[in-house]
């Protein structure tokens, strides 16, 4: 090769880098954020991979809002929440869902088998399919396949009905109608798909300024697991010692 044509390469390399920078997309396994007002345009957001998120971690999302690609003329009066799915392998415990629930209210359901999570899995590409560049897209709430569609209008082979069968999981909370202060949280849970109760991974919430904030769920200190354990061995001894004596 002519040396004279390297610095032409190089170039075309780079720009070929920063273009595929500038047209990043929704990627399977990533946590999106929905929002609706249930008329118009939702908007979907790639919040990016819940293993990457630090506690404190924020996303201003007020441009993407109230420009462009949302042109919300408010903030209030909308329903938000976020879901995700991740596989790391063929068996139900290496299979994730992300889900966010109002706070306070609980673990979602529990997620049977592999095969209820492909399900899952397969509505929340549906929803992620619309962020084709950047990390924001919209589509018609009228539309089966949107956030209105996919988790509060429902239907077959929707989110809302993929998850949750008898109970139904509704990962959304709804911001008051003169939303100027304050915060609307949501938690966050870890299901997987091996029929156990959810984890709380930590809490969404949603400011008038757009803004969502992360804030990881704390994880007890080993002083205090140790604690536990030792009360544990205390009691199983305790308990030893009275059955001695009662068969004395």
């Amino acid at each position: 090769m002519h040396r004279s044509r390297l610095p032409a390469l190089y170039f075309c390399a780079t720009l070929a880098l920063m273009t595929g920078a500038a047209q990043a997309q929704y990627s399977s396994g990533d946590l999106i954020i929905g929002f609706t007002s249930g008329s118009g345009n939702d908007l979907v957001y790639d919040l990016g991979r819940v293993s990457n998120f630090t506690s404190s971690q924020s996303w201003n999302l007020n441009s993407a809002l109230t420009s462009s690609p949302g042109s919300y003329s408010t903030l209030g009066n909308l329903n938000f929440g976020a879901v995700g799915a991740l596989s790391l392998g063929l068996s139900g415990a290496s299979k994730n869902v992300w889900s966010t629930v109002p706070a306070g209210q609980g673990a979602p359901v529990n997620i049977p088998n592999a095969a209820t999570f492909n399900q899952i899995k397969t509505s929340i590409d549906t929803i992620g399919q619309f962020i084709t560049s950047g990390s924001a897209g919209i589509d018609a709430a009228s539309d089966p396949a949107s956030w209105n569609g996919e988790t509060i209008v429902g239907g077959s082979g929707t989110y809302f009905n993929n998850y949750g069968s008898a109970t139904v999981n509704n990962p959304n909370s709804t911001t008051p109608a003169t939303f100027n202060s304050g915060s609307v949280v949501e938690d966050l849970y870890a299901v997987t798909a091996n029929n156990t109760a959810g984890t709380l991974v930590g809490t969404l919430s949603f400011d008038p300024s757009g803004t969502v904030t992360f804030n990881a769920s704390p994880v007890p200190e080993p002083s205090s697991i140790a604690l536990v354990g030792l009360f544990g061995v205390l009691a199983v001894a305790l308990r030893r010692r009275s059955s001695a004596r009662a068969s004395s």
